[in-house]
C-alpha cells in the first residue's frame, strides 16, 4: 500500500501548473516577437502598413502580458488582494487586445502573394 501525503500531491499539482503557465508565457512572448519579424522580412508576401503596425502593437502587448504573467506567478504572495485582482484583469485585457489584433490580421486580405506580371509583348499586330 502506497501512502501519499495530501500536501505533497497538492504541491506537485501547483508546481506543474506553475511550470505550464511559465511555458505558455514563454511561447506567447516568442510568438508576439516573431510575428513582426516575419511580416517585415517576408519576400513571398506583401503586407499592408496597418497590418505591420498591428503586428508591432501585438509584440509590445505580448511582452507586457508575459511580464505581468511572470509577476503574477512568482510575486503573488507579496501582492495585496486588490492589487492581484487588478493585475489579473489587466492581463486579461492585454490578452484580449492581442487576440483581437491577431484575428484582424488573419481575417484580412493580408496574405496576398507578390505577383510579377510578365512583360507585355508590344510587337503584336
Amino acid at each position: 500500500m502506497i501512502m501519499v501525503k495530501r500536501g505533497f500531491v497538492i504541491n506537485a499539482c501547483v508546481e506543474m501548473t506553475m511550470t505550464l503557465h511559465v511555458y505558455v508565457i514563454a511561447v506567447g512572448i516568442a510568438c508576439g516577437i516573431t510575428l513582426p519579424i516575419i511580416m517585415f522580412t517576408s519576400r513571398k508576401r506583401s503586407f499592408d502598413g496597418w497590418a505591420k503596425t498591428a503586428a508591432i502593437i501585438v509584440s509590445f502587448v505580448a511582452v507586457a502580458w508575459g511580464t505581468l504573467g511572470h509577476a503574477l506567478i512568482f510575486y503573488h504572495s507579496s501582492m495585496s488582494h486588490d492589487g492581484y485582482l487588478t493585475a489579473t484583469r489587466i492581463k486579461s485585457l492585454l490578452r484580449g487586445i492581442a487576440v483581437g489584433l491577431l484575428l484582424a490580421i488573419l481575417m484580412s486580405q493580408w496574405p496576398c502573394r507578390l505577383h510579377h506580371k510578365p512583360d507585355e509583348d508590344t510587337t503584336s499586330v
